[in-house]
C-alpha cells in the first residue's frame, strides 16, 4: 500500500461519475500530396534523349505533342523493345519541373542543356513570350493582344476568368505607376480600365485602389496595398495568380517542384513522424530533404539501452535536456542524478540538498541549469557544469517553468497557495508575484514564452499571458485534470485526465487546440486513479504521445489519430513520469516506483556516437 503522506496522490475537490467522453474527430490534418517513389531511370543505353522523345512546335494552341487529343497531357515515347513497366510519374512532367526548378536556382545553362538533351521544353514559345512581357512589365502589350495571349496562348475561354486575369494585370500596372509617382498614367488606368471591371462587382475594391492615390510615399503604398513593390518576385507572384485560371500543362505553377517536396515533407511529419537523429541542422537553410523518415511502427523503442538503479527509493520524474545529451532523474530519496546519454552508467552529477522527496525537474532552455521542486516546499536551481546549487526559493511544491532567457523561473502551487512567483535565478529577487483565482496543480510554458497554461485542482485550466499574467481564456474539461504538457510548437496542450469513478480504472489523455479553443483528440489505454501520471510529446515535432501508467508500463500513441502503437514493459511498479529525447527522437526514458529508470531506444534507428563538441559540454564533466 502506498503511504498516506505521499504528496503526489491525486487530490480532487469532488468526484464525477462521468464516463469517457466520445472521441472527437481530427483537427490537425495537414493537406498533403502523395509523392510516388523514385521514377524509372531516364538515362539508359541510348541516353536521356532516346528514352524521352517529345516533339514540340509553336502553333497558336501552345504546347502540342503526341498527346491524348485535347493537348492536356504530354506523353513520352518508349522503345518498343523496352520491357520496363510504365513509370508511376509522367516523365515529361517531371523533366519540365526539374527544368523550372533549375531556372529558379539560377542554373540556366544546365536547364538549357537538359532541354536540348531531352527534347522537352518548359513552355511553348508563345507562353514564354507571355511570361517575358509580364516579367518585363510590358502590360499594355499583353492587354492590347488579349485575344492572342489570353484566349489562344493561355486558352482561357471563360469570360469571368478573362476579367479576373485582366484585373490582376491592371492592378499590378496601376501599383507600379503609383510607385514611380506617375500619377496621371495611374489615374488613366484607374478610370479607363479598372473602373469598368470593378464598378458594379467590387465597388469597395475600387474605392480602396482609388484611395492609394493619396499615399505620401512608397512605404505607405506598400503597407496599404499589401504589396512588395516592383521587383521580379512580385511579378512572379502575378504570374502565379494568373496560373490559377490556366491549365497547368500550359503554364506550370511557380516553384511547383518545391511545393511538391514541401507537401511530401509535411506528409512525412504527420504520418511517418520520425527524423532519424537530425544533427546540427541549421533551420535558416530551409527544410533538409536528406533525412531518412521511418514509419511510426518502425520507430517504437524495442531495445532497452539501460536500466538505471542509482535511486534508493521511488523515481518520480525524468527529463532529457533540450540538446538531447543529458538525462536528469529525481525521486523520493531526495536526490537528483544527471546522466550522459552516450554513457548510461554511473551519473556524472549527483545533486543533493533537498530535505524531502523531489517531484519535479526541469532543464533551462540553454541546458546550463536544472530546476528541482521538492516536498520540502523549496525550489532549487543547480549549475550543472559545477554541480552546485546557485539559488533556493521558498513557497513552491508542485509546478514550475523556465522563461526563454534561462535567467528567470515561474514557480507556484501547494498548500493552498494561489500565487505564481517569478524569480531571477542570479539576483534571487522576486520580479513579480501574481495571485490567481484558483489553486495550482501544474503549469507549462510555451517555448517562445508567450503562453502559460495553468491547471487547477478541478475540471478547468487557464491560459495566461506570462508578461503580465493577465488571463487569456479559461476552458473546462469533463473530469479532473492532473497535469499538462504543451506541444513543441505551443499550440496544443496535452491534459492528463483522472476518471476516479471508472470501474475499469482506465484514464484518458486529452489534446486541446489552444488556438481553436477546443478538444481535438482523446488517447485511452493507460491507468491513473491514485497518483499523478505525467505524459509528454515524443518523436519529430511531437508526432507521438507518451504516458506512464499505474499498470507498470509505458504507452505510445500516434498523435495524429490516437492510434495506440505500443505498450512498453519492464517495470514492476507504477510508471509516474516519462520523457522523450528531442534530438534522438526514438529515445524515451521512464521513471518508476520500482526505484529504476529505464531508457528505451529503437534498434532500427542507429544511435550516433558522441561528437567532439559534445565531449566538451558541460564543462569538466566528472562524476560527483
Amino acid at each position: 500500500m502506498e503511504p498516506p503522506h505521499k504528496k503526489r496522490r491525486i487530490q480532487h475537490s469532488s468526484f464525477s461519475t462521468s464516463t469517457s467522453s466520445e472521441a472527437l474527430s481530427s483537427e490537425m490534418h495537414t493537406e498533403t500530396a502523395n509523392i510516388p517513389a523514385q521514377p524509372a531511370n531516364l538515362s539508359e543505353q541510348n541516353g536521356l534523349k532516346a528514352r524521352v522523345k517529345v516533339e514540340l512546335h509553336d502553333g497558336n494552341d501552345g504546347l502540342t505533342a503526341e498527346a491524348n487529343g485535347n493537348g492536356s497531357t504530354i506523353t513520352p515515347h518508349h522503345d518498343e523493345t523496352d520491357s520496363a513497366p510504365p513509370p508511376l510519374i509522367n516523365q515529361t512532367d517531371l523533366l519540365r519541373l526539374i527544368i523550372q526548378s533549375l531556372h529558379s536556382l539560377d542554373q540556366v545553362s544546365i536547364a538549357k542543356a537538359l532541354q536540348e538533351a531531352s527534347g522537352v521544353q518548359l513552355y511553348s514559345s508563345h507562353v514564354a513570350q507571355f511570361r517575358t512581357h509580364i516579367l518585363n512589365g510590358e502590360y499594355d502589350v499583353v492587354l492590347q493582344r488579349e485575344e492572342y495571349f489570353l484566349r489562344q496562348t493561355l486558352r482561357i475561354h471563360n469570360e469571368q476568368h478573362i476579367s479576373a486575369v485582366k484585373l490582376l494585370i491592371l492592378t499590378q500596372q496601376y501599383l507600379e505607376l503609383l510607385e514611380t509617382n506617375s500619377i496621371s498614367e495611374a489615374l488613366a488606368v484607374l478610370r479607363k480600365n479598372l473602373t469598368p471591371i470593378l464598378q458594379e462587382s467590387q465597388p469597395e475594391e475600387l474605392h480602396h485602389l482609388a484611395s492609394l492615390l493619396l499615399c505620401q510615399n512608397t512605404e505607405e503604398l506598400y503597407e496599404r496595398a499589401n504589396w512588395e513593390g516592383t521587383n521580379v518576385k512580385s511579378r512572379h507572384t502575378l504570374i502565379n495568380s494568373i496560373q490559377k485560371y490556366v491549365d497547368p500543362q500550359i503554364l506550370i505553377p511557380e516553384n511547383r517542384l518545391e511545393q511538391l517536396l514541401l507537401q511530401a515533407v509535411e506528409y512525412q511529419k504527420e504520418h511517418l513522424c520520425v527524423l532519424q537523429n537530425p544533427q546540427n541542422h541549421d533551420p535558416s537553410q530551409g527544410v533538409s530533404l536528406l533525412q531518412r523518415e521511418i514509419a511510426p511502427e518502425d520507430a517504437i523503442p524495442d531495445t532497452t539501452l539501460a536500466v538505471l538503479t542509482d535511486h534508493e527509493d521511488e523515481v518520480w520524474n525524468v527529463q532529457f535536456s533540450h540538446n538531447g545529451q543529458y538525462l536528469a532523474t529525481v525521486g523520493t530519496d531526495k536526490m537528483c542524478f544527471v546522466y550522459n546519454v552516450h554513457s548510461l552508467g554511473a551519473p556524472f552529477r549527483s545533486l543533493k540538498g533537498h530535505g524531502e522527496a523531489v517531484s519535479v525537474v526541469a532543464w533551462s532552455p540553454n541546458d546550463k541549469y536544472l530546476l528541482t521542486i521538492s516536498q520540502d516546499r523549496k525550489a532549487k536551481v543547480w549549475d550543472v557544469a559545477k554541480g552546485e546549487c546557485i539559488a533556493t526559493f521558498e513557497k513552491c511544491t508542485t509546478a514550475c517553468a523556465w522563461l526563454p532567457n534561462s535567467q528567470e523561473i515561474l514557480v507556484g502551487g501547494g498548500n493552498g497557495d494561489r500565487h505564481i512567483y517569478r524569480y531571477n535565478i542570479h539576483s534571487k529577487e522576486t520580479i513579480h508575484q501574481h495571485l490567481l483565482s484558483h489553486p495550482i496543480q501544474d503549469m507549462d510554458l510555451s517555448a517562445d514564452g508567450t503562453r502559460l497554461v495553468v491547471v487547477n485542482r478541478t475540471k478547468s485550466f487557464h491560459v495566461y499571458y506570462p508578461n503580465d499574467m493577465s488571463q487569456h481564456f479559461e476552458l473546462s474539461e469533463t473530469d479532473f485534470i492532473t497535469s499538462v504538457k504543451l506541444s513543441p510548437c505551443g499550440r496544443y496542450a496535452l491534459l492528463n485526465i483522472s476518471l476516479e469513478s471508472s470501474s475499469s480504472r482506465v484514464s484518458r489523455l486529452d489534446m486541446w487546440d489552444l488556438e481553436k479553443r477546443k478538444k481535438v483528440r482523446e488517447y485511452e489505454g493507460h491507468v491513473q486513479s491514485r497518483f499523478v501520471i505525467r505524459s509528454c510529446w515524443g518523436g519529430n515535432n511531437g508526432c507521438f504521445v507518451v504516458s506512464g501508467s499505474e499498470k507498470n508500463e509505458v504507452l505510445v500513441w500516434l498523435a495524429a489519430d490516437a492510434t495506440l502503437l505500443a505498450k512498453l514493459g519492464g517495470h514492476t511498479s507504477v510508471v509516474s513520469g516519462v520523457s522523450c529525447n528531442a534530438r534522438y527522437t526514438t529515445m524515451f526514458a521512464s521513471a518508476s516506483d520500482d526505484h529504476t529508470v529505464r531508457v528505451y531506444h529503437c534498434s532500427k534507428d542507429p544511435f550516433p556516437q558522441r561528437t567532439v563538441e559534445e565531449e566538451k559540454t558541460p564543462n569538466n564533466e566528472q562524476q560527483q
